[in-house]
């Protein structure tokens, strides 16, 4: 009977290193598996974290091409208008002015061939006054009062015609001013698609530095 007692005995002592043994061992192995897992998950995390600031990267570098190449378009876009107005404008003012001087050039020329010939008549008529003919002296004062009334005439042609010039001068001085105003309204906008165009490059930078960062970080994680 004793001999089944120590043999118990001995049994259940046994029994409990083994269970021991088996735990230890278990934990071992499962502690191993979650080191390996926890690696694993680091570096599935590195890579996603790196591929993420790869594609941030290249959005950016996509966002700076496209700033660049709106405000070019926006710059070419009113330089090629503003060019296309000079041109018509230059082409019709060149045209009205061709018609013009071809009018004034008639007018002038009747003008002159106008003033020959009362020129001519006057020189006659004062001839004529200075002679000793009395009876033709009626006829001739007729005619020189013709001739006042035409020189009178003449006179508020030419009144009209500068003061035509001069509403013209205003005209030309108005459409200058607005030709400018234009101007200095595109060089605004050019300046503010440029200060646009470099807060854009500021907040690409601030983003390139904190890619650098979280770069960094991650480096320090995988270390």
């Amino acid at each position: 009977y004793a001999k089944t007692v120590v043999q118990r005995y001995r049994f259940r002592v046994m029994k409990r290193a083994v269970v021991k043994l088996q735990a230890l061992w278990r934990f071992q192995k499962a502690w191993r598996e979650y080191k390996e897992r926890m690696k694993a998950t680091v570096i599935v995390y590195c890579w996603m974290k790196r591929i993420l600031t790869r594609i941030r990267q290249k959005k950016i570098h996509e966002n700076k091409a496209i700033i660049r190449i709106q405000s070019m378009w926006r710059g070419f876009n009113p330089r090629k208008v503003l060019k296309q107005q000079k041109n018509a404008a230059t082409m019709v003012q060149r045209s009205f002015k061709i018609g013009q001087n071809r009018q004034h050039f008639h007018s002038a020329f009747v003008e002159c061939v106008e003033a020959a010939r009362k020129q001519k008549q006057m020189k006659y008529l004062l001839h004529a006054l200075s002679s000793d003919r009395v009876g033709d002296k009626d006829q001739l004062l007729d005619e020189c009062q013709i001739l006042i009334s035409y020189l009178g005439e003449q006179l508020y042609i030419q009144r009209v015609k500068t003061s035509e010039t001069k509403d013209e001068l205003e005209c030309t001085k108005q459409r200058l001013g607005s030709l400018l105003s234009r101007i200095d309204t595109l060089e605004a906008e050019g300046d503010a698609n440029r200060i646009m165009a470099s807060r854009q490059r500021e907040k690409s930078l601030v983003l390139e530095e904190n890619l650098k960062d979280q770069k960094h970080a991650s480096a320090n994680l995988i270390k």
